[in-house]
């Protein structure tokens, strides 16, 4: 019995998980609680008060010998829990075994099978100290949220990195826009004042006192000598406009003076500059 004992312990503390079955026939031996025909080593505990007098409790729940008990791991929780067998044991009843059965100080409890009672949870053990049992479903549950809590931060950190690039490329965008606006600003201005100074100098240039007396006198001039010199041959210049042509037959005129010449020239191009 002893020996019995020892294996049942071994293997039943070695995981939470780990439970065993009893059987004889169609007869299973079960408890309110799910998985309702599997006992793990707090089961036996809580409802036999360990597994001395859990095996001397069989046989007044009427399994004699050829009973079978099955080591399993169980898998999952509850009434959807799978199982993997991983050894059978067949008891053998003596005749003393029987008869302790019958002896008034042993008292088992009687909350299974045919008379079930209502199971009650552990309860904390060692509550001066504040622990409390915490069962298998609880260490899976707090598992599960653990892993997924890694994963979210993870994904987290992933997303931040993804934020972070494309700020910094919306940064660059930015200012590449800003540079090319001022450089298009500065563009525009440029021209728009190379096209007003532009048009100063020829309102200036035109306005000048001495621009128009030079004209005046040139007009004169050539006024003068379109009626005097009429009939006289002019210079050909095919390359040159009319306009042209007229101001060079002007200045070639031999009442116009050297000085006179210097001096429009002077007018003129003073102003171009």
């Amino acid at each position: 019995m002893k020996e019995l004992i020892d294996k049942l312990q071994r293997f039943l503390s070695e995981n939470p998980q780990n439970v065993v079955s009893v059987t004889q026939g169609s007869r299973r031996l079960s408890k309110n609680t799910a998985p309702k025909y599997a006992f793990t080593l707090t089961d036996i505990q809580i409802l036999f008060s360990g597994l001395d007098s859990f095996l001397k409790e069989l046989p007044k729940q009427g399994f004699q010998n050829g009973t079978t008990i099955t080591l399993r791991k169980m898998y999952g929780f509850g009434a959807s829990a799978t199982y993997k067998n991983i050894e059978e044991i067949t008891l053998n009843f003596t005749q003393e075994q029987k008869t302790e059965q019958y002896v008034p100080e042993m008292t088992i409890p009687q909350n299974i099978i045919q008379t079930p009672a209502t199971y009650q949870p552990p309860m904390p053990v060692a509550p001066a100290m504040g622990f409390v049992q915490v069962t298998q479903n609880d260490l899976v549950r707090n598992e599960v949220i653990r892993e997924r809590f890694e994963d979210l931060k993870k994904e987290n950190a992933k997303l931040d990195e993804e934020l972070k690039d494309a700020k910094s490329e919306i940064r660059q965008l930015k200012d590449e826009n800003f540079s090319l606006r001022l450089k298009l600003d500065t563009s525009e201005e440029k021209h728009a004042v190379k096209l007003e100074r532009e048009l100063l100098n020829r309102k200036s240039f035109l306005e000048n006192e001495g621009v128009q007396t030079a004209l005046g006198a040139i007009l004169d001039i050539g006024k003068s000598y379109m009626e005097s010199k009429s009939n006289v041959p002019a210079l050909a210049m095919p390359s040159v406009s009319e306009i042209k042509q007229q101001f060079i037959n002007i200045i070639s005129d031999p009442s116009v003076t050297d000085e006179q010449v210097t001096h429009w020239y002077n007018l003129i191009f003073a102003q171009n500059q």
